[in-house]
């Protein structure tokens, strides 16, 4: 039974810092990695994202060499942790974190693991195996973005229409904006997309979700990307990005607010690679918007 509670033990911790390793690597370069400086992305990306799977496999590594101090450390840590960050009011952190650590603990103080040296290779190796095997692409991927923004509105081919997108500034901001401020911050947008009236112009507006997804894009190139009318990625012709002109590559903004509501009165988020989210109406530092307005025939033409 002792044996049964090592291997249980190993192999709960492995699967844990495997997921950690997973979403750790993914998220890093999807709502992570926008900083100019390469040393602040390793930076957040330790801290954020990959810290995770290194604690659970560096504490299953204590577990399996020394069991009662490995246990106790699985049991003070998930304790710590979610009474200091979350107060142990946050259910996802008791389901996945709290819970874990006190039945992993328990296991690996009263069991025995069978051939330690190979357990303990697998629980570090496999987790940065995964980290490795996803991190080298996505590097690439990110290290060829286009990045180079303007400082002018962007005048855009959007199916039977041209729209004009804001440029940077109050219309198109850097950091997080709730919905109703970006409602508000379009309706007294100038003409150019500069400053802020003292009172409505209602010359902007959020795009719809079919406009945002029309415009998303690749170095460059359209990414042939349609609103299936459900939410969950759309059919794209190419992969789109998070690049120049259309988004800022070194800004933490990730989704778009869009004047797009869903049955249930949720807003249509949309995400640089075309994912399409129903949310309530609630701000997050990930979330802002970029204004829309129909081109004039003089934009139009100057376009064309």
């Amino acid at each position: 039974m002792s044996t049964v509670r090592g291997i249980s033990a190993v192999v709960g911790s492995l699967a844990i810092s495997c997921m950690w390793s997973y979403w750790g690597a993914f998220e890093c370069f999807h709502e992570g990695w926008y900083s100019h400086s390469l040393w602040a992305n390793l930076g957040l990306g330790f801290i954020q994202y990959w810290c995770w799977p290194i604690a659970f496999a560096g504490l299953a590594a204590l577990g399996i060499w020394k069991p009662k101090v490995g246990g106790a450390m699985f049991v003070a840590i998930g304790l710590l942790i979610n009474g200091w960050l979350f107060g142990f009011q946050n259910s996802v952190a008791l389901v996945f974190l709290l819970a874990p650590s006190l039945l992993l603990g328990a296991l690996f103080a009263f069991g025995t693991v069978p051939r330690p040296r190979l357990s303990i290779a697998l629980v570090i190796g496999v987790p940065a195996l995964i980290i490795v095997c996803i991190t080298i692409p996505l590097a690439i991927k990110v290290s060829r973005r286009l990045t180079a923004i303007r400082n002018v509105p962007l005048v855009w081919a959007n199916g039977s229409e041209t729209l004009v997108w804001a440029p940077p500034g109050p219309g198109w901001p850097l950091s997080g904006v709730d919905y109703s401020k970006a409602k508000e911050i379009c309706a007294h947008l100038s003409l150019d997309g500069r400053s802020i009236s003292l009172t409505e112009l209602n010359l902007w507006r959020l795009p719809t979700v079919e406009e945002a997804e029309r415009a998303l894009n690749r170095h460059g190139h359209p990414a042939g990307c349609t609103y299936s009318g459900k939410p969950g990625f759309q059919p794209c012709r190419i992969e789109p990005d998070k690049e120049a002109p259309l988004w800022n590559t070194f800004s933490p903004v990730i989704y778009w607010w869009t004047g797009t509501d869903d049955e249930s009165d949720h807003n249509l988020r949309i995400a640089y690679n075309g994912y399409v989210l129903p949310v309530r109406k609630a701000g997050s530092g990930y979330t802002a918007f970029r204004a829309v307005r129909v081109a004039g025939r003089e934009e139009v033409r100057i376009a064309n």
